[in-house]
């Protein structure tokens, strides 16, 4: 009995000698990397080498730290190598293994792989809450990504006061706004800093987006800083002038009260100002919600834009017929806007968004044609009741 129990052994060690076990080969080769749940663009590509001869299925099995099966993906088969890619971003926290197992044509079970060994760091509230977002550019031989932490600013818009000649009732506002913290992971320790942050923006003014930019924060203004759980705090004033955008109208068509007549209106305005923020953002006073918060002073984050506005309004008409008379004006615009923007998002949402100005445009209005025939008949039609003896029906 006993020889046959040292026969069964050695047979046995004869089999395991002659399997022909597989190495997993990542394409981030780093040994035992540690990815984030929920940052994006961690592409795995597994290769597996040196599967039995007799494969003809490999399925890629994903193990917790007990050994448990939490999900698998079969492999697909390029030259004399088992390929798949994984997100490992996507993967459950409590995964710390990938084993390749080998089946042949009968789905029979031949041999499994070396393990492939890595951490899942868990995903940061400030992802989970919706407020951020983690993307991974690239990944350096080093093991070190290159990423960005997008924090999502409130959106916020008014509607410019009908006393603003010209532009009243149209939306002004921010919109797309993001801080952008770029930083350094490293994926051999889960460890990152931040090595410049920087305010996008979009400006909607006058119902349409006229103007997208972007500034560096000064870090001798700003505190940011990423906790071991790679959640940000940021808490800085920054400001920047910039030639914010140019608006152009298309000349409009408009009834006169006289008839036959038409006025066509056109504008061009160049809106040149700054953009100053104070962001406060981080973990709320109960220490559970994150988000933009307010401070123990009660300090909200806010964005405010002040701007000039200069440029010319173009004014022609046809009053009888383009022969007889006609209006040319040459006006000039000059005016002022401004929009304050304060918010927080937790524990609870808060808002409040002003905004102000004025346009004022003076210059001339001459009649044109044969103005002598007709100047009668216009200077008694409101508002050119006033107008002089010359060719000059508005002034100032």
């Amino acid at each position: 009995m006993k020889k046959y129990i040292l026969v069964v052994f050695l047979l046995f060690l004869i089999i395991l000698s002659n399997a022909q076990t597989g190495d997993i080969i990542p394409s981030i080769d780093v040994n035992n990397p540690v990815f984030v749940q929920g940052a994006k663009s961690f592409q795995n590509i597994l290769t597996d080498t040196g599967a039995p001869v007799n494969t003809q299925t490999v399925w890629y099995c994903i193990l917790d730290g007990t050994g448990s099966a939490l999900d698998s993906s079969m492999a697909s088969l390029s030259g004399n190598n088992w390929v798949d890619t994984l997100s490992m971003d996507t993967l459950n926290n409590s995964a710390t293994t990938i084993i390749a197992h080998y089946y042949d044509s009968s789905g029979a079970f031949l041999d499994i792989s070396n393990p492939y060994s890595f951490t899942i760091k868990s995903k940061p509230i400030s992802v989970s809450s919706g407020y951020m977002q983690i993307i991974v550019d690239s990944i350096s031989a080093q093991g070190i990504a290159w990423s960005r932490f997008i924090v999502a600013v409130p959106d916020s818009n008014g509607q410019v006061s009908d006393s603003i000649v010209g532009l009243g009732g149209k939306q002004f506002g921010i919109a797309n706004n993001q801080l952008i913290l770029q930083a350094e992971y490293n994926l051999n320790d889960g460890n990152a800093f931040v090595d410049t942050t920087i305010y996008s923006y979009q400006l909607i003014a006058f119902d349409a987006a006229v103007a997208s930019g972007s500034f560096g924060l000064d870090t001798n203004f700003c505190k940011i800083s990423l906790d071991s759980n790679l959640n940000p705090y940021i808490e800085g004033h920054f400001k920047a002038s910039k030639d914010l955008f140019h608006y152009s109208t298309r000349d409009a068509t408009l009834p006169l009260p006289i008839k036959p007549a038409s006025v066509s209106v056109g504008a061009e305005l160049s809106v040149k100002g700054g953009i100053a923020s104070d962001f406060y953002f981080g973990f709320d006073s109960s220490g559970t919600s994150f988000g933009f918060i307010q401070t123990p002073n009660g300090e909200l984050s806010n964005v405010s834009i002040g701007a000039n506005i200069t440029g010319s309004v173009r004014v022609t008409a046809s009053l009888f017929s383009k022969h007889l008379a006609g209006i040319r004006a040459s006006l000039t615009a000059v005016g002022h806007i401004a929009a304050s923007y304060q918010f927080q998002t937790v524990p609870q949402n808060q808002s409040n968004f002003l905004l102000g100005g004025d346009l004022l445009i003076s210059g001339k209005v001459e009649l044109t044609g044969l103005a002598g025939k007709v100047k009668s008949s216009v200077c008694g039609w409101a508002p050119f009741i006033n107008c002089d003896p010359d060719n000059t029906i508005l002034e100032g």
